[in-house]
């Protein structure tokens, strides 16, 4: 995954300047076969506490928006996150703007000066593309369902017939 080389970029680099980043994104998205990840960011935790949205790819108007709110909607997957570093913390579903349905992804890196939090933005119908790219025997069709912590119940996420 594409979150994954850009952890292994900024936990192996003395510092991170934004241009190194995006080029590192822009080079892995450019190799990938299928590209899930529709924008990446870099969140750095102050001195103070307080998370900052230190890079961002842009096309994240959720990300843009969440920042200007102080994270209201990501500060849970952020704390989850920073509990269990090096691990994938996937967000709930969500549709802002029209865009098609994206969740959330974050990953704390453990081995960095100051605390950080890389954020990416799964998108949904890439990944449903890339699903039935793969073949599948006539007359069946992908559901992908998820449990999140906001909706404690099953919910459908993507619906594809082959």
């Amino acid at each position: 995954m594409t979150l994954s080389g850009l952890a292994a970029l900024v936990e192996n680099s003395r510092g991170t300047r934004p241009e190194r980043f995006l080029n590192a994104l822009e080079g892995i998205e450019s190799r990938s076969t299928t590209a899930l990840l529709g924008a990446a960011a870099m969140l750095e935790r102050e001195a103070t506490g307080r998370w900052t949205l230190f890079i961002s790819s842009g096309d994240f108007t959720f990300l843009e928006k969440d920042t200007e709110g102080g994270f209201a909607v990501l500060q849970p997957l952020i704390e989850l996150a920073t509990a269990r570093p090096n691990q994938f913390v996937l967000g709930s579903p969500v549709s802002e703007g029209g865009e098609a349905i994206f969740s959330p992804v974050l990953i704390a890196l453990a081995n960095v000066k100051r605390p950080t939090v890389l954020v990416g933005k799964l998108d949904y119908s890439t990944l449903r593309d890339a699903l039935l790219e793969a073949s599948m025997p006539p007359g069946l069709h992908l559901t992908l369902r998820g449990t999140f912590m906001d909706h404690p119940s099953v919910r459908s996420i993507v619906e594809a017939r082959g």
